[in-house]
């Protein structure tokens, strides 16, 4: 087909380039940039090196996968003879897939639909499911996207609909159990992707160009105006404000932006402020200042239009050379809008995912809790030396055996085990954490906080510090966030940003007492002549762990004088600021392995930190949002308006914990988008409900609730379970427990 095309006004005129393409437009969508998706023949894709398992031919065009057997694949055209219950068992599910897909990691994966449980009555088509593409009750066989949570699709619309290119389909032709459904589940991407994208953009003419000018000459006049007095931290609130909001920038308009009072009134006061210093006369009022936000983010929104196009053709790797644009880019970085962060991030991360044998290793928990071996040893020792490329899975980065544990691991131990280490980190069972001196000298803020061991410069530790850091390079590949509890000092260090007084006084308020003490110490009525008798220090320090360090060479005979108090002073201040570098260099090699360095340069310190961390307290509106129901239960329900209320009234820790409790992991994702499942809540039924406990699958995100009679009680079992309940045997094969008092 060959398509070309001017579309355009008096003013304006969009120009296709001709082109060549075998390929029908089938939907236009009409903006200022125009996108037209094409459907291409794939009747002829080759899957190379599958063999159809009835004919013994090459795979072309459709391919079906049982997901029962080790190692089943026929192609379209024989699939209703492979149904015969003669050749191959009739019950068996097949994933569809229209594209080569790379299943090297498809070990495994079997295990979790081999014992499905079907509806007995082998006449009934009916899956009480509706499409959702149609909206009607599915009949017959049915499709379920592989990963989508809850997508299904009846067989006419399959063939028609247009769902994501890169999911698969499973078809599933007996009515399943519905407890059984959580099981049914395909976590593979298609590896290959056929058609084309066309950005049309408008090109004004100079007649158009004039005419827009003129028309809104005053309009234009007035937000120059308005903006003048903005500089880069300003730029930088307005940018963090609209981040924390939690809605797309780019398709924010700014009559829709919701200006709070408290920030407009910031920006009035530093915008009097900025007249004043200039001898600019009149004062901004609120009002003026709620307009001159909304024009600079329509300046802020353009600017970020325009660095999606052209950061990914800047060499991010020059950022120190002050002639670069990655230089530029580098001081910029607090103005770019996270959701523009991250399309770069996912892009960056779905090139570099190839992971070519995903490691499996093996835990003994009860070694762990007898004291004898941490997890994050026992994982340390097997992960060390395996090359990171294998470690950069998108999904899972390595599966876990649980040793004497019945566990098949779809994400569940894996969760798990990750949480465990980062525990552990946290204890005195590993020495590469420590406390900050606030936290021991229980003063000051970030009490919670750990910092790096600087003693442990040994290459076992800094190995054992780079692999931290693989741990942390993961939790970006795989947006689960890990719960790692490290001031800013740490995150300023990693993305190159220089700390301050300030960094330091946030992990060590005692040495900033005492040096402001001596730097006024004439305050005290200390002079020159009785400084000596004042104080006796000498050019050392006390690290933050405790160890006495020279700050100079034969430190410790040097006197403070007089004199030398300010060089004393910043010495200190130099050594404290810099004292676990060696560390901290090993973390971000270990998470550069993983990560590419465009990550450490367009995130800022705060960003970076909420990427692998996540946010610390738990919100549950947001995991409500992030929840379906099953088997039973609506939103609507009184057990489940129940159950959010009792959730609400959960401390942190105990919020937490619930976390752990159904999903293996103690943080929520940082951004909403970034949830790869949805929390299940499903009924468990049961005569009497209030002598059970609820239970969970970690693996699938899902909890399986009685339907209690009371707040009281359901509080009471849930509480018991997430703080008692640790055991990942029965993600599975899930054993009726009675609770007696």
């Amino acid at each position: 087909m060959n398509y070309s095309g001017v579309r355009s006004t008096d003013h304006f005129k969009f120009i296709v380039q001709d082109e060549e393409l075998d390929a029908d437009i089938i939907e236009e969508v009409m903006t200022d940039t125009v996108y037209f998706k094409f459907k291409v023949n794939q009747d002829s894709y080759l899957h190379d090196g599958v063999t159809c398992d009835h004919k013994t031919h090459d795979t072309i065009g459709i391919r079906f996968k049982c997901l029962m057997c080790d190692d089943y694949d026929v192609c379209g055209k024989c699939l209703e003879d492979t149904l015969d219950p003669v050749r191959h068992d009739g019950t068996h599910l097949f994933v569809k897939m229209r594209r080569p897909l790379n299943l090297d990691q498809f070990d495994g994966w079997t295990a979790l639909t081999k014992d499905l449980k079907f509806d007995g009555d082998e006449s009934n088509t009916n899956h009480n499911i509706n499409c959702s593409n149609c909206g009607n009750g599915i009949n017959g066989i049915r499709y379920k996207c592989g990963l989508c949570n809850d997508f299904n699709l009846c067989a006419w619309c399959e063939s028609n609909d247009e769902h994501n290119p890169a999911h698969s389909f499973i078809r599933i032709h007996r009515v399943v159990d519905p407890s059984q459904e959580s099981l049914i589940f395909f976590r593979f991407a298609l590896t290959t992707y056929h058609g084309f994208k066309i950005s049309v953009r408008p090109e004004f003419t100079k007649q158009g160009l004039e005419s827009l000018t003129s028309t809104h000459k005053e309009e234009l006049e007035k937000t120059k105006k308005l903006v003048s007095c903005w500089n880069l931290e300003m730029d930088k609130m307005l940018v963090d404000g609209v981040n924390d909001s939690g809605k797309d920038p780019l398709i924010l308009s700014s009559h829709e932006l919701v200006v709070y009072e408290t920030f407009a009134s910031t920006i009035q006061e530093m915008t009097n402020e900025f007249n004043a210093k200039h001898g600019i006369e009149g004062k901004m009022d609120l009002q003026t200042a709620m307009l001159s936000v909304k024009a600079r983010f329509a300046v802020m929104k353009l600017l970020n239009q325009q660095l999606l196009d052209c950061i990914p053709f800047i060499d991010l790797n020059k950022w120190e050379e002050e002639w670069s644009l990655a230089h530029l880019l580098k001081q910029l970085s607090g103005v770019i809008f996270l959701e523009v962060k991250l399309a770069i991030f996912d892009s960056v991360m779905l090139f570099t995912s190839e992971s070519i044998n995903r490691p499996n290793i093996q835990i003994s928990r009860a070694a762990a809790l007898s004291g004898k071996e941490t997890m994050f040893m026992q994982a340390f020792k097997q992960l060390n030396g395996v090359d990171a490329a294998n470690l950069g899975n998108v999904e899972q980065a390595f599966t876990v055996t649980y040793i004497g544990e019945g566990a098949s691991d779809a994400g569940g131990p894996y969760s798990d085990c990750i949480s465990t280490m980062i525990q552990e980190l946290h204890s005195e069972k590993i020495p590469l954490l420590i406390g900050c001196p606030n936290k021991i000298g229980e003063v000051g803020l970030n009490r919670e906080k750990y910092i790096p061991n600087p003693s442990l410069t040994s290459p076992e530790y800094l190995e054992m510090f780079e692999f931290v850091g693989k741990l942390m390079g993961i939790a970006i590949r795989t947006n689960s966030c890990i719960a790692l509890d490290l001031p800013n000092l740490f995150w300023k260090k990693l993305v190159d940003e220089e700390p301050t007084r300030a960094d330091l006084q946030a992990i060590d308020q005692i040495c900033i007492q005492s040096l402001d003490m001596l730097l006024k110490i004439e305050s005290e009525g200390v002079t020159k002549e009785t400084f000596g008798d004042a104080i006796e220090f000498t050019f050392t320090t006390t690290s933050s762990d405790g160890r006495e360090m020279e700050l100079k060479e034969g430190g410790k005979n040097i006197p403070v004088t007089w004199e030398t108090r300010k060089e004393y002073a910043e010495l200190v201040e130099t050594y404290r600021l810099n004292e676990f570098n060696r560390q901290i260099q090993a973390i971000k090699k270990g998470m550069c392995s993983l990560i590419p360095s465009v990550v450490f340069q367009l995130c800022t310190w705060k960003e970076l930190e909420l990427r692998v961390c996540g946010k610390a307290e738990i919100d549950i509106e947001i995991l409500k949002k992030q929840t379906v129901y099953s088997s039973g239960y609506a939103e609507t329900d009184t057990t489940m308006k129940m159950f959010w209320e009792v959730l609400s009234s959960f401390t942190q820790e105990q919020r937490a914990m619930f976390l752990r409790f159904v999903w293996g992991r103690s943080r929520l994702p940082a951004m909403m988008s970034d949830f790869n499942k949805n929390l299940t809540i499903q009924k468990l039924t049961y005569s009497e409900p209030d002598r059970f406990l609820p239970q969970a699958h970690t693996c699938f995100f899902q909890l399986d609730l009685p339907q209690y009679s009371n707040a009281t009680i359901m509080k009471e079992k849930l509480l018991y379970a997430i703080t008692e309940c640790k055991a990942i045997d029965t993600d599975f094969t899930v054993h009726d427990v009675e609770i007696y008092y």
